[in-house]
């Protein structure tokens, strides 16, 4: 769900630049459902080396963002759906949350989080158009980037794409795991569309969980993410999971199967565009250019505060302007935590990396080793 800069959103830090001279086009990246604007990183490389189209059904929205928008980025006013028809526009008391649908209303009634955001405050007639019938009346021949986030509605948008799906690269799509609105794609239909057009998941982030209005107290889950035996513990909230973001790729990510430097290099610039920094390199690597290595604490403290900056005016005496300047400040502040807590976790992991060598090397086994460092 649309949230308009209620969290700082961190992409690739990764300067690509380098790879713009293997490029035998500009990248042509497509942002479905804009409000608020463009995905946050993506201005590095315009104009000369990304076109970016970026659509919402507000006509008033588009143009207000198309005033400062910088060169290189084309707001669109229109309503992309399934095919050419008309429709019902659901407007909501967030606007960010409406939707073609009309809000799920056990749901709504029962999730304090969203009871005021998803209700129903009008209703709008509007023509639905599909991606395919705009591209090729704009002369759009391909696309590499799709970033979709239309309450709902990403299903249908991409029913109607069947040919400009043809050339994407990476997808960014927001996904639904238990129905917000009535009628809509969940994750399984979106990820069924998806691989009947070759794609594959790579991964699913941002998860979101709501609390019903019967929970009281806090109920903290302990969970862990686990990347190749290796697991990464952390505390949530609990709550019923709600939505995330899905992110697809084209299979020459997975088999580096690339038919030319440009093409692995258009394909590292289009995964960077959506912070899959892991696929850049990769790509890269493919392209011939070693990328920068992995972005550290210190680099996403400074996007944040770029977000932060950009999104939250700072009033008279340093206060900020807005609760939402209010709040990113305290994301940022839990941002710098995390990074001072991940610091002191790597010097106690070094430390612990240097006396288990030491001790081998002073003729002990590294099992006898670890041995000690447990029972200390």
């Amino acid at each position: 769900m649309s949230r308009g800069g209620g969290w700082p959103r961190v992409r690739a830090v990764h300067d690509v630049r380098p790879l713009v001279s293997l490029l035998s086009r500009p990248i042509v990246a497509l942002d479905v459902g804009c409000r608020w604007g463009v995905t946050d990183g993506w201005g590095a490389l315009l104009p000369d080396a990304l076109r970016v189209y970026a659509f919402d059904a507000d006509p008033d929205e588009c143009a207000r963002l198309q005033a400062a928008a910088p060169e290189g980025v084309a707001y669109v006013p229109l309503a992309l759906g399934d095919r050419s028809r008309e429709a019902t526009l659901y407007l909501t008391a967030a606007p960010g949350c409406s939707s073609l649908f009309p809000p799920a209303e056990p749901l709504r009634e029962r999730t304090p989080a969203l009871r005021e955001e998803l209700r129903v405050v009008a209703r709008e007639p509007l023509r639905l158009e599909t991606l395919d019938r705009w591209a090729a009346d704009e002369g759009v021949v391909r696309v590499d980037v799709m970033k979709l986030d239309v309450q709902g509605a990403e299903g249908l948008v991409l029913e109607g794409a069947a040919t400009v799906l043809r050339d994407v690269r990476v997808i960014e799509s927001e996904v639904v795991f238990n129905p917000l609105y009535e009628g809509q794609a969940l994750f399984g239909d979106v990820d069924r569309l998806l691989r009947n057009h070759g794609f594959e998941l790579w991964s699913l982030r941002q998860l979101v969980h709501y609390s019903a209005d019967w929970r009281t107290g806090d109920a903290p889950v302990d969970d862990v993410q686990i990347t190749d035996s290796r697991p990464t513990g952390f505390r949530a909230e609990g709550g019923q999971l709600s939505w995330g973001h899905a992110y697809y790729v084209a299979p020459e990510y997975l088999s580096g199967d690339w038919s030319s430097p440009a093409e692995a290099a258009r394909d590292a610039v289009a995964a960077s565009l959506l912070g899959l920094d892991e696929l850049a390199r990769h790509a890269a690597t493919k392209a011939g250019v070693a990328l920068d290595a992995a972005q550290d604490e210190d680099a996403l403290v400074e996007v944040a505060e770029d977000d932060v900056a950009e999104t939250a005016p700072v009033a008279v005496g340093g206060e900020p302007a807005t609760a939402d300047g209010a709040e990113l400040l305290l994301e940022l502040d839990r941002v710098r935590a995390d990074r001072d807590a991940l610091h002191a976790e790597l010097h106690r992991v070094r430390a612990d990396r240097d006396r288990l060598q030491a001790g081998a090397a002073r003729g002990g086994t590294v099992e006898r080793v670890r041995s000690r460092l447990r029972r200390s």
